[in-house]
């Protein structure tokens, strides 16, 4: 599977090839949200603990036009169930099968079973009564979150940044996929080992080596039937590193033949 660059190539080298001078350009893009991630956090179970603190609204998503149910200022926290005639999160929502809570603040953060969450959360009430819970992130904090979890000791930042390249595209390459199928979600936490928000921050070098290197993916490998399944082990990375190699020569030496691509300028994929 190709997939698709909305960047010329050209300009995201110098980013890898130095990452100590890719903390300026993620500095100008930080604005720049990017690909969003739907990530499956719970599906078939009867209630789940939601918090959100900070602003937020509660819109309606299972009609043709979006509609605002409710909001709020400061947070909510409540258990969150099916009723007969809808959903119940503190009030009840008549007739609604689909909701989802967004932030109306940078600040704003969801918890969903004492997980903490950036993005947004959607509950879906099934016919049978359970709730599937969902939850929309940028995918660069979903990246971070997946290598935080992968790898806890620290690494050098041309190795990290090499796995960071390599992580977002076999996402990036995931969520294409599955859209391309009509799917509800993207991935689940479960199988791709997503804890949220939470586990970041653990002086791994996983945060920089994403922020170093924002966006990039590989694109063009030969020989590789999907992006889904590209893989850097880490002792490579690591070996390579020690060797003077930078992330851009990482990948080159790992990939032969692949070029470098963007996942998205300024918008979601969607």
């Amino acid at each position: 599977m190709r997939v698709v660059c909305l960047a010329i190539t050209l300009l995201t080298v110098p980013l890898v090839a130095a990452p100590k001078v890719s903390g300026s350009a993620s500095a100008k893009t930080a604005h720049v949200e990017g690909p969003r991630v739907r990530v499956l956090l719970a599906g078939g179970v009867n209630a789940a603990l939601l918090e959100v603190k900070g602003p937020y609204r509660v819109i309606r998503r299972d009609c043709d036009t979006p509609t605002l149910l409710s909001g709020g200022g400061v947070g909510k926290r409540y258990v969150i169930h099916g009723i007969d005639c809808g959903l119940r999160w503190g009030e009840e929502f008549p007739d609604v099968a689909y909701l989802t809570v967004v932030p109306t603040s940078p600040q704003t953060h969801f918890f969903v079973n004492g997980f903490q969450y950036t993005g947004s959360i959607s509950v879906v009430l099934e016919k049978s009564g359970q709730l599937t819970i969902v939850n929309e992130t940028p995918m660069e904090d979903f990246v971070k979150s997946v290598l935080a979890v992968k790898y806890q000791q620290p690494v050098s930042r041309e190795a990290g940044a090499a796995l960071a390249i390599v992580e977002r595209t076999r996402i990036f390459a995931q969520v294409l996929e599955n859209q391309n199928k009509g799917m509800f979600w993207d991935v689940t936490a479960k199988e791709s080992g997503y804890c949220g928000y939470g586990v970041t921050h653990n002086n791994s070098g996983v945060d920089e080596a994403v922020d170093w290197t924002p966006f990039m993916i590989v694109q063009n490998v030969r020989g590789q039937d999907s992006l889904v399944d590209l893989r850097l082990p880490l002792s490579k990375a690591v070996e390579l590193a020690s060797r003077g190699c930078d992330a851009k020569r990482i990948l080159s030496e790992s990939f032969p033949h692949s070029t470098l691509g963007l996942t998205a300028d300024h918008a979601s994929i969607r």
